[in-house]
């Protein structure tokens, strides 16, 4: 096979088992290589019956494993060891009796820093349920044993992949219509639900139904920094006949990048696979080396075939992003008065600058185009309605409906921002210009998170009234607080604001100038506003996070509205009551800083259409 200016090796397949006359089908291949040997675990079943499914009478099965070998040559040639399969020669078999039956995820086993290998299996308990899980191997041929602990049921087709040093990163695809994902220690002993970060982002299809198709999930480092990268169709929203345009993502667990389309919408690409390879030559890693390869499925024309291409412009474009991001990490510790690794702020004791990028996914300041309130991390843009203007490090929104919406669920099939569900926190600047006229009504919305479902209802969020008195909305209810000195509201200064979430809808609060204004823990009728959170969470997620009004902020005023909203921070955790107050406290005037906001002079500047 040949790609470009490359020779790629040739190979051979094994199509049938001439060891065992009952297997008619070879599944779910999944190899792992040790220098130039591969060994490939094989699901093997007769000719009736589902995978993973309980066998009745005739119904076959059985694990077995392919050897083979790439040949030193300068031909670089790789060959079968046999034209067959064989029985597994490990010691797996003792552990049989776990499971009714398993097979190999689909994809690539892994090999560790210490030399063992992980391969994804999926499996069917005894209780009939299916799951997945990996097999711990101290080698391709001996000492292999099942781990621990499983995922959640109905959660198949694993992809495996080590994080950070001996933690183990599995992607599932579940029966509900996402795809979750678990992170363990590298001994697979205990997997539980990364919903910080990536797990339920991607949906299966547009709707987010069914169990969708395998895609590539694998760690690669580019450019010095280690990655994740992930392929899987995106579907056509609207159309009679869902097409799959397969996609390549970009993350470092904190954000998630669309890097764009791999295949046509004509193609309608299905199941696909990742390649990274890293340069020969050890200096190269933190510059240009490096290639990045994709293998998909294409299914046009009720046809099936193979495409192999390599992404380069795509690798291009991911360094570029990953060069992006940290420039933007240094901006927001530089705007938040942090130099050398330390907070300078009196209250930010203990709270150094690591701090401020932690979980850091979404950034909006001063960059718009057209109705786009733009990312500044290239992720997920806000939607801005009504009538807005530029503003130092913002938007200015001013008259009825005028506002923005940064979308959570309304994101659809890929909802980068899901871990919204489970814990945030949302930073900003606001500045209310104006005070209503004397024929408006209501409350000034400034920020908040808005629930899905036709009851306009708001999970938590900030306004003010005509009288100068904040007002926090929990689950829907209204709370206006006291006019004392310390949380009342003055017209045209800039206030620091926060509202934070944390998880089973605990810990939700408003911080305003480095204070906390309210918080959920409060009692009422007997019960707690989390508790109550919680529950709404179980069969409800969050639509969209607002910002100004006409987007079902609580309390929208009828005369409209004047606020100024600016350096927005979206944060995938609750943060520490300390950060907190470093991040709400409004600074002292420093040289070449403004006294009210302390961002920097060159933030200074209206919109652009530059990213």
């Amino acid at each position: 096979m040949q790609n470009d200016v490359e020779t790629w090796t040739e190979g051979s397949a094994i199509v049938f088992d001439h060891y065992d006359t009952r297997v008619y089908r070879l599944l779910r291949p999944t190899p792992i290589v040790e220098d130039n040997e591969v060994t490939v675990l094989l699901g093997c079943y007769g000719d009736s019956g589902e995978p993973l499914t309980a066998g009745t009478a005739g119904v076959y099965w059985s694990p077995r494993e392919a050897n083979g070998e790439l040949s030193s040559g300068s031909d670089k040639k790789f060959e079968w060891n046999s034209k067959s399969t064989s029985a597994v020669s490990t010691n797996l078999l003792a552990d049989k009796d776990s499971f009714k039956q398993f097979l190999g995820g689909g994809g690539a086993g892994i090999q560790l820093k210490d030399g063992s290998f992980v391969l994804p299996v999926q499996a069917l308990k005894g209780d009939g349920t299916k799951v997945s899980l990996v097999i711990l191997a101290e080698s391709t041929s001996y000492g292999w044993k099942f781990s621990e602990e499983v995922s959640d049921a109905d959660c198949l087709q694993p992809a495996v992949l080590e994080w950070e040093e001996n933690e183990l990163l599995m992607m599932t695809s579940c029966a509900d219509g996402s795809r979750r994902v678990y992170r363990s220690a590298a001994e697979g002993t205990s997997w539980r639900e990364a919903v910080g970060t990536l797990s339920r982002v991607w949906g299966n299809s547009q709707n987010r139904a069914g169990d969708g198709v395998q895609g590539g999930f694998i760690s690669a480092t580019i450019g010095g920094r280690k990655v994740i990268l992930f392929s899987q169709p995106v579907y056509s929203a609207g159309a009679k006949e869902e097409k799959g345009q397969l996609h390549l993502w970009l993350t470092d667990m904190k954000r998630i990048y669309d890097v764009g389309p791999i295949s046509t919408q004509e193609e309608n690409a299905a199941a696909s696979t990742l390649l990274h390879t890293a340069p020969e030559d050890e200096e190269e890693v933190d510059g240009e080396g490096g290639k990045l390869y994709c293998a998909y499925e294409v299914t046009a024309e009720d046809k099936r075939s193979i495409v192999f291409v390599e992404l380069k412009a795509e690798l291009q474009n991911i360094k570029k992003v990953l060069d992006a991001w940290e420039e933007k990490d240094r901006h927001v510790v530089e705007s938040y008065n942090c130099t050398g690794g330390t907070c300078l702020q009196p209250q930010d004791a203990g709270v150094g600058a690591g701090a401020l990028t932690e979980g850091l996914a979404g950034f909006l300041s001063n960059t718009s185009t057209g109705n786009l309130w733009k990312d500044g991390y290239l992720c997920v843009d806000a939607t801005v309605h009504g009538g807005a203007e530029g503003a130092p490090g913002g938007l200015r929104f001013k008259g009825a409906g005028a506002g923005a919406e940064w979308p959570v669920g309304k994101q659809g099939q890929v909802q980068r921002y899901y871990f919204a569900n489970y814990a945030f926190t949302l930073v900003a600047k606001v500045t209310i210009n104006a005070v209503p006229g004397d024929g408006s009504s209501g409350s000034i919305p400034l920020m908040g998170a808005k629930m899905n479902g036709g009851d306009n209802s708001v999970l938590i969020g900030l306004s003010c009234t005509r009288d100068n008195k904040w007002e926090v909305t929990f689950n829907g209810r209204r709370r206006t607080l006291s006019t004392d000195d310390d949380v009342k509201w003055e017209e045209g200064k800039t206030y620091r604001v926060a509202l934070a979430m944390g998880q089973h809808g605990g810990g939700l609060a408003a911080y305003v100038g480095g204070a906390s204004i309210s918080d959920s823990e409060e009692k009422e009728a007997g019960s707690t506003v989390s508790a109550e959170v919680n529950n709404l969470l179980k069969s409800r997620s969050i639509s969209h996070f607002y910002f100004g009004g006409g987007s079902g902020g609580a309390g929208d005023a009828g005369g409209g509205i004047d606020v100024t909203v600016a350096d927005v921070l979206l944060y995938s955790r609750l943060l520490s009551g300390a950060e907190l107050a470093a991040l709400t406290k409004t600074p002292a005037a420093r040289p070449g800083r403004d006294a009210e906001t302390g961002v920097s002079d060159r933030r200074d500047a209206p919109p652009s259409a530059d990213v």
